[in-house]
């Protein structure tokens, strides 16, 4: 005879909470746990959600405010693409998570997605216009290693 109890514990997957990384503008990235529902995406990034595909060929995609730029939010981070070229830059708290292309579903980073992604986005940034194109500049911890 088989036993089919259940612990409650066990009977979560943790689908019904995702495990994302959130970059808020001027601020470094924060591995988060948030409810999976899409009134939890809305309050993180302050509206509708738009999902954009990172120029890599895994699933993790940006999360982030459909109206930011329109409605003036702070700009957060460029994306670049595999040449180093600016293709995009993000308006607004946006976050990182999977979202499988043969699915419907947003899942977990994975451990390695995190660590992977934390330091592609480690530092706020700043964008200035110079001459035809757009300059980024990461803006590091000036008061590290300075004692106070």
């Amino acid at each position: 005879m088989t036993n089919n109890t259940i612990n409650k514990n066990e009977m979560t997957d943790k689908k019904d909470e995702i495990t994302i990384l959130m970059i808020r503008a001027g601020e470094p990235p924060e591995e988060m746990t948030i409810a999976n529902t899409l009134e939890a995406k809305q309050k993180l990034v302050g509206g509708y959600i738009e999902m954009y595909f990172l120029p890599t060929d895994d699933d993790a995609v940006i999360i982030c405010n459909e109206e930011g730029k329109i409605n003036g939010l702070p700009l957060n981070r460029g994306i670049f693409d595999e040449k180093r070229r600016l293709i995009e830059i993000i308006a607004g708290d946006f976050f990182l998570c999977n979202a499988p292309r043969d699915s419907e579903d947003f899942t977990s980073l994975s451990p390695k997605q995190i660590e992977k992604l934390s330091e592609q986005f480690r530092y706020p940034e700043q964008f200035m216009r110079f001459n035809q194109g757009i300059v980024v500049v990461p803006i590091k911890d000036k008061h590290k290693g300075c004692e106070r």
